[in-house]
């Protein structure tokens, strides 16, 4: 088996890629997790894998640079992971994407095309007859810089797309709900703002099928 020190040494190609994770166990990132390291996996390439929600911010850059990592991908980053220690890897020359999360100032970000994904699912549910369709999500504040919520907007774009197309041809009966917060909570896996955001919309209406806006609202909603 080829010794990979040689092989940096000779080559000055370490084949190993850092996958620096920030959601832990929370489903979607995991999911995101997996799809990462199975690409580098495909292509011959080393994963350095370390989870910031385990270790706090004690991912040293400086440890990633003696690796000799050709390129650092960060899954969902959260302010946890500060902007200086980002620069301190793109300093040294190594490339930094990321994936989902918080936006890094010079960090390309590669984000869900969410709006067509609900387009899909609500026209698939449409196809199957459910003429009653209701869509249930969370209101935007004013205030809100609708650049980070771009997974809220795309959700309920895709549910207008697909029933505006539906409606030129079938008799669509869609509404939108959407509310603010119903939970004290500032856990945002909470299954109690679906559960009660439901509530509020079946004391209104009787859809036939409700499209929720993300999977915790729809678990509580259930």
């Amino acid at each position: 088996r080829p010794n990979r020190s040689a092989q940096y040494l000779r080559k000055k190609k370490s084949k190993t890629i850092a996958v620096v994770n920030f959601g832990s166990l929370h489903q979607l990132t995991t999911q995101r997790l997996y799809a990462v390291v199975k690409a580098i996996h495909e292509r011959e390439y080393r994963p350095l894998i370390y989870d910031v929600s385990w270790i706090g911010d004690n991912v040293k850059p400086g440890e990633l640079i003696d690796a000799h990592v050709e390129g650092v991908v960060l899954v969902n980053p959260t302010a946890l992971y500060p902007a200086d220690k980002v620069s301190e890897l793109v300093g040294a020359g190594v490339p930094v994407v990321s994936i989902g999360g918080f936006s890094l100032p010079g960090i390309p970000k590669y984000l869900a095309d969410k709006e067509h994904g609900f387009y899909t699912i609500t026209k698939h549910l449409l196809s199957l007859g459910y003429m009653k369709i209701d869509y249930l999500g969370t209101m935007i504040p004013n205030k809100c810089n609708r650049k980070y919520a771009w997974h809220t907007v795309g959700a309920l774009n895709g549910f207008k797309r697909a029933t505006d197309e539906f409606k030129q041809t079938h008799a669509v009966d869609a509404h939108v709900e959407l509310v603010t917060s119903l939970d004290n909570s500032t856990d945002k896996g909470n299954y109690n703002h679906g559960y009660l955001a439901m509530g509020q919309l079946l004391d209104k209406r009787s859809p036939r099928a409700v499209v929720c806006s993300n999977d915790s609202w729809a678990l509580g909603g259930m």
